[in-house]
């Protein structure tokens, strides 16, 4: 498979998984804190809020921090194999 191909599902399932938790969250979370969940984190969305939890919270932030330094690494390599087979020739 090429690359190029690969870079772009990635990129594809990073937004798609993002967006896919943040309407699960919206429709299955509290919308007030609960201290006894752990559901204390807000999270607005359109308007409105819903409360999240520690595993939670940390998803929200680490899952695009986790898919751009895959996106990047996965440029970086295909640029450098690319500079590779130019040489070859």
């Amino acid at each position: 498979m090429k690359p190029k191909i690969i870079l772009s599902i990635i990129a594809l399932s990073g937004i798609l998984m993002w967006t896919g938790l943040q309407e699960y969250w919206r429709l299955y979370n509290p919308s007030k804190p609960d201290v006894n969940t752990g559901r204390i984190y807000e999270l607005p969305y359109h308007g409105t809020s819903v409360y999240l939890n520690k595993t939670e919270q940390t998803l929200r932030y680490g899952l695009p921090v986790l898919f751009f330094i895959t996106l990047i690494t996965g440029l970086i390599l295909y640029r450098k194999n690319k500079e590779k087979s130019g040489r070859r020739k």
